[in-house]
């Protein structure tokens, strides 16, 4: 029962929380051409596909947020919202079948990994480390 409480606690602050984050938004069609491209002097460029509507996204919001706060200096963050005019080009260039959806690029813009749904921070870091991330 407590867990339960804990879940629906997570949720409603998730949904009460505003839509947009210190994660790039991802709105506008430049934008969109970055996510093409690495960040330069980053061994990783992590993309977070979603929706700001979302629950689950907004609840992976808060890890990618704590990635990019904690990992900044070799990992860029980024969010694009693939429910809105200027990012449904990114799902369709990413095959995306749900949401949210993480691809991993690395230095080269090459993907190397990909998940969808909940994916915990620790499992992140496990994914940061295949490319030399590490604290």
């Amino acid at each position: 029962m407590k867990r339960w409480i804990a879940m629906a606690l997570i949720m409603f602050l998730a949904v009460a929380a505003p839509s947009t984050g210190s994660i790039d938004a991802g709105t506008s069609r430049a934008d969109s051409a970055r996510a093409a491209l690495p960040a330069v002097g980053k061994k990783v460029t992590l993309i977070e596909l979603g929706s700001v509507k979302c629950t689950l996204c907004q609840m992976m919001h808060i890890i990618m947020k704590e990635i990019k706060e904690e990992y900044g200096e070799d990992v860029d963050v980024v969010f694009y919202n693939v429910r809105t005019k200027a990012g449904r080009p990114l799902a369709e260039k990413y095959r995306i079948g749900m949401i949210p959806t993480r691809i991993f690029l690395d230095g080269n813009g090459d993907e190397f990994f990909r998940h969808e749904g909940y994916f915990s921070k620790k499992a992140i870091i496990e994914v940061l480390k295949m490319k030399g991330v590490d604290k």
